[in-house]
């Protein structure tokens, strides 16, 4: 098989979808069976073959890593032959590669100190994502096969785009600007928390009532950031302010009830949590699908918009291995 690598740190995970944007100028490597190396799988003059992805997907592999080094033409190697206009490329292939570009994309901006790269950046893959993730025929178990579950801020902002435009897609939302808006509201929701300590958003045990208050106040400091920009509309504003307000009003920051909470601000809402919850945390593995949706069920009658709940939770159930 070649070489192996024992230190992941300068390598880039990439779905197995995207293999078709491989060329043979690329290094990619997959994990060591019963080990924890990279090994190589194909070298740079070795090309990618059609049925690699699924003779990956049937050894149980379902990420290639990429160096580092190799990150920016293989960013662009993505859009030229998988995104481009015409390009005969899967669904899902084209769903992967817009998936990884935004992840990788947020990574850099949510690390610029400057809020002006994030909002420019979150604006355009916004329209990536509605344009390659809104098709019909991809199906809600390809999907869930593409996000991450790390739960890195960047990640779940991609998450919670994606969750949102599937959302708002089922929910009878079909206007192009508007499913762009709602994208790039999810995107955006947790911008606030630039200004959270990672040691918080990271800490194994219960914050503290002091930890919680700073935490706490995201929603708001995301909403001080972009109020007044003339590219910002007011659903991605409310986004933003809302994700965390709660039908009964015992959310936050402003404990509103649900006829005050913005529409987009509910389905980010139910998407915020429900990728939260299924996603890997400092303090505890992902929860399993169906358990997710019995809890937000439960919680709807309280929390969150049942009608929200019950269209997430029909989707999410035709998964396998929920």
């Amino acid at each position: 098989m070649g070489s192996s690598a024992t230190n992941w740190s300068g390598y880039v995970a990439a779905p197995i979808e995207a293999l078709a944007a491989a060329s043979p100028e690329y290094e990619v490597y997959v994990p060591r069976p019963n080990s924890p190396d990279l090994v190589l799988y194909r070298g740079r003059r070795v090309a990618v073959k059609p049925d690699d992805i699924g003779l990956l997907r049937s050894r149980g592999i379902e990420r290639v890593y990429l160096m580092e080094r190799d990150l920016p033409a293989f960013q662009r190697q993505l859009r030229d032959e998988m995104l481009a206009p015409g390009a005969d490329v899967e669904p899902v292939q084209r769903a992967a590669a817009a998936l990884f570009l935004a992840r990788s994309s947020l990574q850099d901006a949510f690390a610029s100190p400057k809020c002006e790269k994030l909002i420019t950046a979150s604006k355009a893959l916004a329209e990536d994502i509605t344009e390659h993730l809104a098709d019909e025929s991809l199906r809600v178990p390809e999907l869930l096969g593409l996000v991450e579950h790390d739960y890195q801020t960047y990640t779940h902002a991609c998450n919670v785009s994606v969750y949102s435009l599937l959302l708002a897609r089922r929910l009878g939302i079909v206007e192009k600007v508007e499913l762009e808006e709602i994208a790039a509201g999810g995107l955006l929701h947790d911008l606030g928390k630039r200004k959270v300590p990672a040691k918080l958003l990271n800490k194994h045990g219960p914050l503290t009532e002091e930890e919680w208050a700073v935490v706490c106040r995201h929603p708001g400091d995301g909403y001080r950031e972009l109020v007044g920009r003339p590219d910002i509309s007011w659903g991605m504003l409310m986004m933003v302010y809302q994700h965390h307000e709660r039908a009964d009003g015992s959310g936050y920051p402003a404990a509103i009830l649900s006829d005050e909470i913005h529409p987009w601000a509910r389905i980010c809402a139910v998407a915020d949590v429900f990728d939260a919850l299924t996603s890997e945390r400092p303090y505890r593995r992902p929860l399993p699908i169906r358990e997710v949706c019995r809890t937000l069920r439960k919680q709807s009658e309280s929390w969150f918009d049942p009608d929200i709940v019950d269209c997430l939770c029909a989707e999410m159930e035709e998964a396998p291995c929920v």
